[in-house]
C-alpha cells in the first residue's frame, strides 16, 4: 500500500486516511474508519512508502568536446548543506561521468562537488551547492538529469632571461602571482602558494590554476641583476600551460678614461676596446674613440671581467696601454688592476683614468737624381738648392753637392699640426738650369734634359719573304749621336701591323744637350739570330736576307818571322761545327772546300757563296782547320804541345793565328795609408824592369819593344789610385831555349813611404807592398732546437772563409782556423773571435769574412744568417693526434667535453714518454670547440736522432681525474697516434600486444606508431619513432638499433617504448619495450519491469528475449526470467568505435508477449497490461498498487541517507497508516 502525504522536512503533519482492507479470512464492511495521526515529516523528505524520482548527475568537459569526468566526487544534501541533511558523501562519477541517486522524495536538494577530477577545479556554484528540486513534475520512469560542466585547470611557465642575450638563463629569480590586484595564496585545488623560484634551466612552472588573467612580479632578482620595473600578464586557458619570459637587466657599472699628449693635450680618435675575459675565450665588446675632450667610457656588466686595451693610437702619437681584472662590485663600485699591477677602484666618470701618448715625429730623405746620361756634357750646376715644404709653406732649405751623393735629409718634423690635420710635406728644386725639367717623386727630384721623339720604318729585301725566314718581331734600338741609348725604353719590340708596315715611334728623347745643340738619332737592330743582314739610313731600316762567305787570314806572332821559323804552305780545311763537334765541308756537304796559304797570297784566302743558316734554320757556325809540321809555334787558343786547331769563324773570317810562346808581367801598386787620407800620394810611379836567365844577380835592365830602356810609369787617377800595368809580349825563351826571369824595381819612391824590401816576379805577377793591416772577425754559431729539449746536439767544426769581391770564396789555411764546438753543449749561442787577419789583399782589396760548418749532423738543419752566423735548426716534423669516435657522429651527444693524451716516442725499438724542456712529460688535451675535429697538431718534435735514425711517435689516453674510467660508454684502441673510441652499442625490441578478444569487434588500426624512451625521457628524431604493422606471422614487432648502451658514468641506459597516438578506443599500457592496448569496453545492463499487477491475468511468459543494438543495429541477445529476477546484462562490449566516437547501445524485446505492451525507458524495458477489472458490488476502493520490485528498488526502500533516524520516521509513518487503515476496516465490519 503506498499513501503520499506531502509536507515540508522537520515539521509535523496530519495525516488522515480512508481505508478499504480486504484479505483472505476478512469479512467485509461497508463501514468507515477516519483516523488522523500527527507525524513529523522526516528531514530526508520524501514519502513513505509513496512517490520516489531518481537523479542522474553527468560531468562533462566545459570544453567543445564536451567528454565525460570521471572520478568527480559529490555529495547530495536535502534542504540546506550541512552535516545533517546530507544524503549520500563524496559519490564519484563513472567512467561515463555519471551517477545516480536513487529513490528521492520530493523537495529541493543541493549538489555540492567535494572533489575535483584530476586536471579540473571546482566551480564556485559547485562548491556552495547547486539546487535541484525534485517534485511531481519530475518524470518517473526516467530521472531527471542535471548536466554539470568542469573546466579544466590551467599553468604559468616562466623563463627568465638575461636582457641583453636571451640564450643566457636565470636562474633565482622570484615572482608571487597576483589577480585582480591581490595576491593569489590559493591555487585551483586550494592549495596554499606563495612564491616561486627559478631553477637552473631559468624556468618556474605555476600549476593548477583557474583559468583566466594574471600578473607576476618579481620580488627578487638573480645575483648581479635588476628586479624587473614592470610586471608581467599571463592569459591562463583551461586545459593548457601560458609560456611567458620576463628579462632582467645585469646590474651595470662605468669606467671612463682620458686620452693626453705628454704636454697635456686632450686627443682625439684614440680607439680602446673593451674585452670580456670572463670566458677561457676572450670577447672585444665594443670598441670606442676617444672625443674632442680625449674622454671615452664604458658600460660594464656585474658577473663578468674585463680588460682595456688600447687598439689604435691617435694620429701623430705612439704608445701603448692596458687595465685588466675590471669588475662591477655588489655597491656598483669598479675595480681593476692599473699597469703597474695594482689593484685600484675608480672614483667616477668625473675624474677619468689618464692615458698619456708621445707625439710622432718623422724624417724626410730624398735624392737628386738626373736624367742626363751621366752627365755627359757636363751641364749639371755644382749644388742645387732644396726647399723643404710643409703644407705648401717653405719649412726648410738644404744645398746639396755631388760630395752629398746628391742626397739630402729633414729630420726631427711633426707629423701632426697643432689642429690635429696631419702635415703634407713635399719638397721642390729653386733654380732649375734652363735644358733641364725638373720632376718630383715623392720626396725625390729628378732633373730631365728636354725631350723629343722620332720615328721610323722597318723594310725587307728577302724577295717577298721567299724563304719564309722573317722573324714574327724585330727589336730596334735607338742610338743618340751614333751611341746607343742605354734603358729599356730606348729598345722597341716592332711587329708588323694591319696594313703590312714594320713602324715604330721613340717617345721622351733628350732634345738638346747642355750647351743647347740639338741631338742626332739613328737607330740599330738588336737580334739574337741574324737570318738577315740589316741596313740603316736615318730612323729606318732595311733588311736583306744574309748569304755569306768565310775568308781566312793567317797570322804569325813572331815579330815578324825573326827567327824564320815559318813553313812554305800550309793547307786550309773548311769546317762545319756540329752537334757532335766539327766536320769537314764535305763531311756535311758533299763537296771538298780546302785552300794553299803561303807568302805568294799573303797567307790569305776565302770560301764564297756559303749559306748562312742550315734547314733547321740554325746559323751554320764555320772554322777554318790548320795543321802544324813542328811545334815551334803553338794554335792560338791550343795546349802547348798541340799541332792543330780549328778556328771558327767571326764576322766571315776565320783567324788562324801562330802564337811565339811569350809571357806577361803584371805588376801591382797597393797603398797602405787610409785609402790616401792625407792626400800623400804622388800623381805618377816608375819602376825600372830587370830580367835574368839562370842567376838572379846577373839581372840587368831589359827594353821592350813599346819601351826600349824598360823603364815605365803609372799615374794614379784623380783618387790617387794606381792599376796594375801589365807588360806582354815578353819572350818566354831566348834564343837558346832558355828560361827568362823579370822582375821591377821602383825608382822615385817617396821619403814618406816605404816600400816592401824584397819582391820578385812569381807566376809572371808582382807587387810592390806595404806593411799589411790587420782585422779582428768573430763568428757565431746559433741552435734552434728548443734548448736541447731532445739532448741531441752533436758536435760542430766550423771554418773560416775570405773573400774579396769579384773573387771566388776561399778558405783561410790552417788548422787555427777551424773550431769545434763538443757535443751536447748547453748555450743557444756561441761565438769565438780570430785576431789579426789579413784585412786587404795584394790589390788593397778588403777581405770579407764568413763562417762555414764543415760537419755534417744527421738530425738537425744548417743554415747561413749572415756570413759570420751559421745556426744550426733541428730537424723537426709534424705529428698529428687524431681522435677517432665510432659513434654514429655523436647523435646521442655522448662524447665528452675534452681529452687528454700523452704524447710517447720510440727510439730503438723502446718507448718512452716526450718530455717537454723541463722534463715533464707532454700531455695535450683536444677541447670540443668551434670548427674543432677532434685533432691537435705538434708542429716542432725531433724528426731524428743524434745517429739520423727516424723517431716514431704515438700517444696514450689518460684520465683528467684519477679513479675514472676512461670514456666509460666507449672501447678505446689506439694505433700510432690516432686514438679511437667505438661507442658501446646495443639492440631492443619489442611486441605490441591486443586485449580486443582476437579483434572481435574488427577494431584495432593498420599501424601505430612507438617512440623510445631513455631512461623515462623520449628521444628526439625520426629514428626513435617507427610505424609498426601486423607482420606476416601475424604479431607486431619492433626494434631499435645502434643505442648507446651506456651514460658517461658507465650506467646502462634503461630502454622502454610509448605509444604515440593511442587509438581512441584503446587503452595502452607500456611495460619495458612492450606495449599492450586493451580495448575500451563497457557493460550495458538493465531490467525487465513488469506493470501487470503482479501477473493478475497469469499472462508473463517464463522467459524474454532483449536484442542489444549498437548504432542501431543488432549485434547479440540475451534471455531473461524471473529466476535473474529479470535483469539482464551484455559485457564486454566495445565502448568506442576506430574514430574514437561512443557506440550508442539500446535494448529492445525480441517477440513481444501477447497483451503485453512493451516500452524501453534507458536500460529498463516496461511491460505494461491491464487486467480486467472484476464484477463486484463492493465499493471499488482498492488500496494503491505497489509497483513491483525489481532488483535494483528491493535495495533502494527508503531514499539513502546517513541519518538512521530518518529511516525511523519512515517506517514509523507507514505504522501508523497502516494501523489507522485496520481500525478503519474492523469499524467498517462491526457496523
Amino acid at each position: 500500500m503506498s499513501l503520499l502525504f506531502i509536507g515540508n522536512p522537520n515539521t509535523e503533519l496530519l495525516v488522515s486516511n480512508t481505508a478499504t482492507i480486504t484479505g483472505d479470512n476478512v469479512k467485509e464492511d461497508t463501514g468507515k474508519t477516519n483516523t488522523e495521526i500527527k507525524v513529523q515529516v522526516p528531514a530526508a523528505g520524501g514519502t513513505a512508502q509513496g512517490e520516489v524520482r531518481s537523479l542522474k548527475v553527468k560531468k562533462e568537459n566545459s570544453a567543445g568536446d564536451h567528454a565525460p569526468i570521471k572520478g568527480a566526487q559529490f555529495s547530495l544534501y536535502r534542504g540546506e548543506v550541512s552535516t545533517d541533511t546530507a544524503i549520500r558523501e563524496n559519490v564519484s562519477t563513472d567512467a561515463d561521468g555519471e551517477i545516480l541517486f536513487s529513490n528521492l522524495t520530493y523537495g529541493d536538494y543541493y549538489l555540492v562537488e567535494t572533489k575535483a577530477a584530476d586536471g579540473y577545479y571546482i566551480s564556485e556554484e559547485l562548491k556552495k551547492g547547486k539546487l535541484v528540486t525534485i517534485d511531481e513534475n519530475t518524470a518517473k520512469d526516467v530521472p531527471k538529469e542535471e548536466t554539470l560542466e568542469n573546466t579544466k585547470v590551467g599553468a604559468i611557465t616562466l623563463t627568465k632571461v638575461d636582457s641583453s642575450d636571451s640564450s643566457i638563463k636565470l636562474a633565482n629569480a622570484s615572482f608571487k602571482l597576483y589577480q585582480d590586484g591581490k595576491q593569489v595564496t590559493q591555487n585551483a585545488l586550494g592549495e596554499s602558494i606563495d612564491t616561486f623560484t627559478t631553477d637552473e634551466k631559468g624556468t618556474l612552472t605555476i600549476p593548477s590554476l583557474i583559468p583566466g588573467d594574471y600578473v607576476l612580479k618579481e620580488i627578487d632578482a638573480p645575483t648581479g641583476y635588476h628586479v624587473s620595473t614592470g610586471d608581467t600578464s599571463v592569459a591562463v586557458k583551461a586545459g593548457e600551460t601560458a609560456t611567458t619570459t620576463v628579462k632582467n637587466a645585469i646590474n651595470k657599472g662605468k669606467i671612463a678614461l682620458q686620452k693626453e699628449s705628454a704636454d697635456n693635450k686632450m686627443l682625439e680618435g684614440a680607439d680602446f676596446a673593451l674585452i670580456d675575459t670572463t670566458a677561457t675565450t676572450e670577447k672585444i665588446v665594443e670598441t670606442k674613440t676617444t672625443d674632442k675632450h680625449g674622454l671615452v667610457d664604458f658600460e660594464l656588466q656585474a658577473n663578468h671581467t674585463y680588460k682595456i686595451k688600447e687598439t689604435k693610437n691617435p694620429t701623430g702619437y705612439e704608445g701603448s696601454y692596458e687595465l685588466t681584472g675590471i669588475k662591477v662590485a655588489a655597491d656598483g663600485k669598479v675595480a681593476y688592476t692599473d699597469q703597474s699591477k695594482k689593484e685600484q677602484t675608480f672614483a667616477s666618470t668625473d675624474t677619468p683614468i689618464v692615458v698619456t701618448n708621445k707625439r710622432i715625429v718623422t724624417t724626410i730623405k730624398g735624392t737628386k737624381n738626373w736624367q742626363d746620361f751621366d752627365n755627359k756634357f757636363g751641364s749639371r750646376p755644382n749644388s742645387v738648392n732644396v726647399q723643404l715644404m710643409q703644407d705648401g709653406k717653405v719649412y726648410a732649405t738644404k744645398n746639396v753637392t755631388k760630395d752629398d751623393n746628391w742626397s739630402y735629409e729633414f729630420t726631427d718634423l711633426p707629423v701632426i699640426a697643432e689642429g690635429g690635420h696631419q702635415y703634407n710635406y713635399t719638397v721642390e728644386e729653386t733654380n732649375v738650369a734652363d735644358n733641364y725639367q725638373a720632376e718630383s717623386t715623392g720626396n725625390n727630384i729628378t732633373n730631365k734634359l728636354k725631350t723629343t721623339s722620332v720615328s721610323g720604318a722597318k723594310t725587307w729585301d728577302d724577295n717577298d719573304n721567299q724563304y719564309n725566314l722573317r722573324p714574327s718581331n724585330i727589336k730596334v734600338q735607338l742610338l743618340q749621336d751614333k751611341t746607343p741609348m742605354i734603358g729599356a725604353e730606348y729598345t722597341k719590340e716592332v711587329k708588323v701591323d694591319q696594313n703590312g708596315k714594320w713602324n715604330y715611334t721613340f717617345t721622351g728623347l733628350p732634345k738638346v744637350d747642355s750647351e743647347g745643340h740639338e741631338y742626332k738619332y739613328s737607330v740599330q737592330e738588336i737580334e739574337e739570330n741574324k737570318i738577315y743582314t740589316s741596313t740603316v739610313t736615318g730612323m729606318d731600316l732595311a733588311n736583306k736576307l744574309a748569304t755569306t762567305k768565310v775568308s781566312v787570314d793567317k797570322t804569325w806572332n813572331d815579330q815578324d818571322n825573326t827567327y824564320k821559323t815559318r813553313p812554305k804552305n800550309l793547307t786550309a780545311t773548311l769546317m762545319v761545327k756540329q752537334a757532335d763537334g766539327w766536320k769537314t765541308f764535305k763531311e756535311v756537304f758533299g763537296s771538298d772546300k780546302s785552300i794553299e796559304l803561303n807568302s805568294s797570297n799573303n797567307w790569305k784566302g776565302d770560301f764564297d757563296y756559303l749559306p748562312v743558316y742550315d734547314q733547321a734554320r740554325n746559323q751554320i757556325q764555320y772554322g777554318v782547320k790548320e795543321e802544324l809540321s813542328t811545334n815551334t809555334y803553338t794554335p792560338n787558343g791550343a795546349n802547348d804541345g798541340e799541332r792543330q786547331m780549328t778556328a771558327a769563324a767571326v764576322a766571315g773570317i776565320s783567324h788562324l793565328t801562330n802564337n811565339l810562346n811569350t809571357v806577361a808581367l803584371t805588376v801591382n801598386k797597393t797603398w797602405k795609408d787610409f785609402d790616401n787620407k792625407f792626400a800623400t800620394r804622388p800623381n805618377e810611379i816608375t819602376f825600372q824592369l830587370y830580367a835574368w836567365t839562370k842567376e838572379e844577380d846577373d839581372a840587368e835592365k831589359f827594353g821592350t819593344v813599346d819601351k826600349s830602356t824598360g823603364e815605365y810609369t803609372i799615374k794614379g787617377n784623380e783618387q790617387h789610385q794606381f792599376s796594375p800595368l801589365t807588360i806582354s809580349g815578353l819572350p818566354k825563351y831566348d834564343q837558346n831555349g832558355n828560361e827568362m826571369h823579370y822582375k821591377v824595381k821602383e825608382t822615385n819612391i817617396q821619403k814618406n813611404y816605404q816600400a816592401t824590401p824584397n819582391y820578385s816576379a812569381k807566376d809572371t805577377s808582382l807587387s810592390i807592398e806595404n806593411i799589411l793591416e790587420t782585422t779582428d772577425v768573430t763568428i757565431n754559431k746559433q741552435w734552434d732546437d728548443q734548448g736541447n729539449q731532445a739532448f741531441e746536439r752533436p758536435e760542430a767544426t766550423l771554418q773560416l772563409f775570405r773573400q774579396v769581391a769579384g773573387a771566388e770564396v776561399e778558405a783561410m789555411p790552417g788548422v787555427d782556423y777551424t773550431k769545434t764546438i763538443n757535443a751536447g753543449s748547453k748555450a743557444d749561442n756561441w761565438s769565438y773571435t780570430f785576431k789579426n787577419l789579413p784585412k786587404k789583399d795584394s790589390a788593397g782589396n778588403v777581405y770579407s769574412y764568413s763562417v762555414k760548418e764543415i760537419s755534417k749532423d744527421s738530425n738537425y738543419q744548417a743554415s747561413q744568417i749572415d756570413p759570420l752566423t751559421v745556426k744550426n735548426t733541428l730537424i723537426t716534423k709534424q705529428v698529428r693526434v687524431v681522435k677517432h669516435w665510432e659513434d654514429f657522429d655523436n647523435k646521442y651527444n655522448s662524447r665528452p667535453d675534452e681529452i687528454e693524451f700523452n704524447l710517447m716516442y720510440k727510439q730503438a725499438g723502446q718507448e718512452r714518454a716526450f718530455m717537454d724542456i723541463n722534463q715533464k712529460a707532454v700531455t695535450k688535451a683536444i677541447k670540443v670547440e668551434a670548427g674543432n675535429d677532434w685533432s691537435y697538431t705538434f708542429d716542432k718534435l725531433p724528426a731524428k736522432d743524434a745517429q739520423g735514425n727516424d723517431y716514431t711517435y704515438d700517444v696514450q689516453e689518460v684520465l683528467k681525474n684519477a679513479g675514472k674510467i676512461i670514456a666509460p660508454n666507449y672501447t678505446s684502441e689506439n694505433v700510432g697516434t690516432t686514438m679511437s673510441n667505438t661507442l658501446r652499442a646495443v639492440t631492443v625490441d619489442g611486441e605490441k600486444h591486443w586485449d580486443d578478444q582476437e579483434n572481435k569487434f574488427n577494431s584495432r588500426p593498420t599501424s601505430i606508431k612507438v617512440q623510445l624512451l631513455q631512461d623515462g625521457q623520449a628521444m628526439t628524431g625520426e629514428e626513435f619513432t617507427q610505424e609498426v604493422k601486423v607482420n606476416e606471422n601475424g604479431t607486431w614487432e619492433y626494434a631499435f638499433n645502434d643505442l648507446p648502451e651506456l651514460d658517461a658514468n658507465g650506467k646502462k641506459y634503461v630502454y622502454t617504448v610509448k605509444e604515440l597516438d593511442v587509438p581512441k578506443n584503446y587503452q595502452a599500457t607500456e611495460t619495458g619495450m612492450n606495449v599492450t592496448n586493451k580495448l575500451i569496453m563497457t557493460s550495458f545492463a538493465g531490467e525487465k519491469v513488469w506493470k501487470d499487477q503482479g501477473d493478475k491475468d497469469k499472462l508473463r511468459p517464463e522467459k524474454v528475449t532483449i536484442a542489444l543494438l549498437q548504432n542501431g543495429k543488432q549485434i547479440a541477445q540475451t534471455e531473461t526470467s524471473a529466476k535473474e529476477k529479470w535483469h539482464y546484462q551484455f559485457e564486454k562490449l566495445a565502448k568506442y568505435d576506430r574514430n574514437g566516437d561512443r557506440y550508442d547501445y539500446t535494448v529492445k524485446e525480441i517477440n513481444v508477449p501477447n497483451g503485453y505492451q512493451s516500452t524501453v525507458v534507458g536500460h529498463t524495458i516496461i511491460n505494461r497490461h491491464t487486467p480486467t477489472p472484476p464484477t463486484s458490488n463492493r465499493p471499488n476502493n482498492h488500496l494503491p498498487t505497489t509497483k513491483s520490485e525489481t532488483g535494483k528498488t528491493s535495495a533502494q526502500m527508503y531514499p539513502q541517507t546517513n541519518d538512521k533516524n530518518q529511516a525511523i520516521w519512515m517506517v514509523l509513518g507507514v505504522v501508523i497508516i497502516f494501523v489507522a487503515a485496520m481500525i478503519w476496516y474492523r469499524k467498517r465490519n462491526n457496523n
